[in-house]
């Protein structure tokens, strides 16, 4: 389908701009490493070998191709070379698919992430791309200090930024699977994901197997005791090196069914 429906204009000074992994804001990247990630108990390197992997739910040996590789550019190009065998609705579900990716990613690497998505602030954020113009955002001919594209990568980190920053943000830390069939990893169908008792163990009590929960976007250490997210969070932050910001959303998430292919109209 025709891109330009949904191409949009980003101010190349004024928006948080991504390329490389190595720049400030490179961890936005899906390319970034030092996010870890397990589902289904299978450990993934990165959020690219986990929605590569995606497109194979039939085929858990090219999946388990992708996830072997140790660079996510390797993991891509592993993909690339089966691209015949991706599921045929991949561009109905594609944007769904790598909402879900995002939400795993800081799901499992929650202060580190959300700090980084804390600090783009309310700025646009723009993946730049010479060639891209759907997940990312190419340098418009006519004006230089333009990114145009329909930039579904950054987009989507800005949904995910205006949830983290909201007072329900603990509820991130269960991921519900998009609205897709078959949606399997290495033959095990992918259910809910619940992190709330790793990050409990990672970062409040270190070693603990007391039951956790989260209520109303709140987390339940036991049925009488409720945390309150801004004293967890003051207590905590230090482990990765950031002070307490106010947040910037108060609106109440949409729950993870009820997501939508956000570009189904240029996907």
């Amino acid at each position: 389908m025709d891109n330009t429906l949904n191409l949009r204009q980003y101010n190349l000074a004024s928006s948080v701009v991504f390329k490389k992994t190595r720049e400030a804001f490179g961890g936005l990247s899906n390319m970034a490493g030092g996010y870890p990630i397990l589902v289904n108990g299978i450990e993934v390197k990165t959020s690219e070998a986990l929605y590569q992997a995606a497109r194979f739910p039939h085929d858990p040996e090219v999946q388990r191709l992708i996830l072997a590789q140790s660079s996510p550019m390797s993991a891509k190009m592993k993909a690339k070379g089966h691209i015949g065998f991706t599921r045929t609705d991949w561009n109905l579900i594609r944007s769904s698919v790598m909402y879900w990716a995002l939400k795993v990613k800081l799901a499992n690497n929650f202060l580190e992430f959300g700090k980084l998505l804390e600090a783009t602030t309310t700025k646009d954020i723009v993946e730049l791309s010479r060639t891209d113009k759907f997940w990312a955002a190419i340098p418009s001919k006519e004006n230089p200090g333009l990114l145009v594209g329909v930039n579904a990568l950054g987009r989507l980190l800005m949904k995910l930024r205006e949830e983290y920053n909201s007072d329900r943000r603990f509820e991130l830390l269960v991921v519900t699977p998009p609205n897709v069939s078959d949606f399997l990893l290495l033959g095990q169908k992918i259910e809910v994901l619940d992190y709330s008792n790793s990050f409990y163990n990672r970062y409040i009590l270190k070693t603990s197997s007391t039951p956790l929960k989260i209520q109303a976007g709140q987390i339940v250490h036991s049925p009488k005791k409720l945390l309150n997210p801004t004293k967890i969070e003051s207590n905590i932050r230090s482990d990765v090196g950031r002070q307490p910001q106010k947040m910037i959303s108060r609106r109440k998430p949409k729950s993870a069914n009820s997501e939508t292919n956000l570009f189904s109209s240029t996907s």
